[in-house]
């Protein structure tokens, strides 16, 4: 059994732990709140992922125009070449769609490094959803625009230029 002296010095010791305690996590709440500037390009990173997302969005959707219209008019070659082109604008959006989604996360945590790393595949991604756009555009064009399948090239070389034995 304790005496009074002892149990007035225990509970007064474990005021001061809890104090210590109380006060220790209130540095660390601050020391882990992200610096106004982080915060602040972290959510403009976010938003620049979103705005890419969007334009990405519009070129699938020009795409799939120009795939409703070669199908009305039956087009087999070009539908073949939208359709292969809407695949791979899609592809890249629907991944874009998660790394914005990554980015909009981090600036949530004001984790600004993530989101710009975020916002960099969406940047390669809407890349990739140009060239595809570009390519569904050059089928839409015709067949003058489109790749030939079995192409050769030919070469005639005059003979006073380069003669046939070294």
């Amino acid at each position: 059994m304790r005496n009074p002296a002892m149990n007035a010095l225990i509970r007064g010791g474990s005021a001061l732990v809890l104090a210590f305690a109380s006060i220790s996590t209130e540095g660390i709440a601050v020391a882990s709140a992200p610096a106004p500037e982080e915060g602040a390009e972290a959510r403009a990173a976010a938003t620049q992922a979103d705005a890419l997302v969007v334009a990405m969005d519009a070129s699938s959707e020009h795409v799939r125009r120009l795939l409703r219209r070669a199908r009305t008019q039956k087009l087999t070659r070009a539908v073949g070449c939208l359709d292969e082109a809407l695949s791979r604008v899609d592809v890249a959006l629907r991944v874009a769609r998660e790394e914005a989604r990554g980015a909009r996360d981090a600036a949530r945590e004001g984790d600004a490094v993530l989101a710009r790393a975020h916002l960099a595949r969406v940047a390669r991604l809407r890349e990739m959803a140009r060239a595809g756009a570009s390519g569904g555009e050059m089928c839409a064009a015709g067949p003058e625009l489109q790749p030939f399948e079995g192409t050769s090239v030919r070469v005639i070389v005059d003979p006073r230029v380069a003669p046939l034995t070294p």
